[in-house]
């Protein structure tokens, strides 16, 4: 009988320790789905006047047919998403809501931990490579910002930037119809993917691994995703107007999040506005032309630091910017310091900073905050400015460039 046990608990041993990594990432999403759990009732006034509504809009109209008589800001692909859920025998939208946008959380988390493994699997053991990855899973799914904008705020970000993370993973897999597929479909979720069209501009001019057809899948997609909304009788250019309308209803210089705009102290937008988007695009015009002239390809590496910066810079100077809309920068943080530890600073600082600007939004408490806003910004802002001194050091400092008949091109 002794033996019996013996060899049993050896196979359980065994089986154990051959499936440990999955064993790790299902108790480590379990716990982070019971964290979700306990904030399942929490609702503020975003869901009061704005997602609550909207549900009810597209339910009393028929679900997927009362697309075309939807008068909310978001684009088709999201709505689609809660129309198909007003089919579900639920009195109270709330759960439906926020459940798509948790399942999202485990897909941002899970791509996270791809593009750590894909990053490190050429310079790590094994057995490193694969914790590295386990671990960045878990710092993203418990990430704070997350777990507030989906479980608390009912949010989607997590759906745009799964689909911005899956981009960057095959651009690391030199996948670019797929990437392009993925960018595409998250421009169609939120406006925000937009700060990561840079990167792909630059690293096409640079590296020339793709052409610009590539591009072309971006609006195609656009139409894919918005499928459904269009056969429904929505016009295909439905998504062009709500971005545009997106774009000119936030008339002040920033709505909490702590970037250089907060330091300012300015509440002119239409004196200021213009200047800062001639800012933000001279500051990507340089960054660019720096990479062009060095002579050596933007590398594998350089990737996700590119990705950040570029990213970083127009939730740094544009105007009209929201807290959640440097949601894909701080997790992009995160994976940067699990493959660089070196910058562990820099994700910690932004993650501070942002997350007292959350608080006041979450919980509907004008001023609740952990520091004063000004505080904060100086912390992103300060911290940003020196992961751009790190980045220059690590990529351009010393670096061969073109030349001309007068020196760098």
């Amino acid at each position: 009988m002794v033996n019996k046990w013996i060899y049993i608990e050896n196979k359980l041993i065994k089986w154990v320790s051959a499936h440990y990594l999955v064993l790790a990432y299902v108790s480590i999403t379990a716990l982070g789905l019971m964290t979700r759990y306990f904030a399942r009732d929490f609702s503020n006034s975003d869901y009061v006047r704005f997602l609550a509504p909207w549900f009810e809009q597209l339910r009393e109209g028929g679900g997927l047919s009362a697309l075309k008589h939807y008068t909310g800001n978001y684009n088709m692909p999201y709505v689609t998403i809660m129309a198909l859920l007003t089919y579900l025998p639920i009195e109270e939208p709330l759960y439906a809501i926020k459940a798509v946008s948790i399942v999202f959380d485990i897909v941002l988390a899970f791509m996270a931990s791809c593009i750590v493994r894909e990053l490190r699997g050429e310079k790590g053991a094994r057995g490193n490579v694969a914790l590295a990855g386990l671990l960045t899973y878990a710092l993203v799914f418990f990430s704070p910002l997350v777990i507030y904008n989906s479980s608390f705020w009912g949010q989607c970000d997590a759906i745009y930037a799964s689909f911005i993370l899956l981009c960057l993973y095959m651009l690391l897999k030199e996948k670019y119809f797929w990437a392009f597929a993925a960018f595409g479909t998250a421009l169609a979720f939120k406006l925000q993917a937009v700060f990561f069209l840079p990167l792909l501009l630059i690293y096409w001019f640079k590296n020339r691994k793709y052409t610009l057809l590539h591009f072309l899948l971006i609006p195609v997609m656009g139409v894919v995703t918005g499928l459904p909304a269009i056969l429904a009788g929505v016009s295909p250019l439905w998504g062009l107007r709500v971005y545009f309308g997106q774009a000119g209803e936030n008339v002040e210089m920033t709505l909490k999040f702590p970037n250089i705009w907060y330091l300012v102290h300015t509440d002119k937008y239409y004196a200021h506005s213009r200047m800062a988007i001639i800012l933000a695009l001279t500051a990507l015009l340089l960054f660019a032309i720096i990479v062009a002239v060095r002579r050596e390809r933007i590398a594998k590496e350089e990737i996700l630091a590119f990705a950040i910066w570029t990213a970083g810079v127009c939730v740094c100077l544009l105007p009209g910017m929201h807290e959640r809309y440097g949601y894909v920068v701080e997790v992009l943080a995160v994976i940067l310091c699990m493959c660089r530890l070196r910058y562990w600073w820099y994700a910690a600082l932004i993650h501070l900073a942002v997350l007292n600007s959350y608080l006041g939004f979450v919980y509907d408490v004008d001023n609740l905050q952990f520091m004063a806003y000004g505080t904060a910004s100086i912390l992103w802002v300060g911290a940003f400015v020196m992961f751009t001194a790190l980045l220059c050091r690590e990529s351009f400092v010393g670096k061969k460039y073109l030349e001309g008949k007068n020196g760098i091109l």
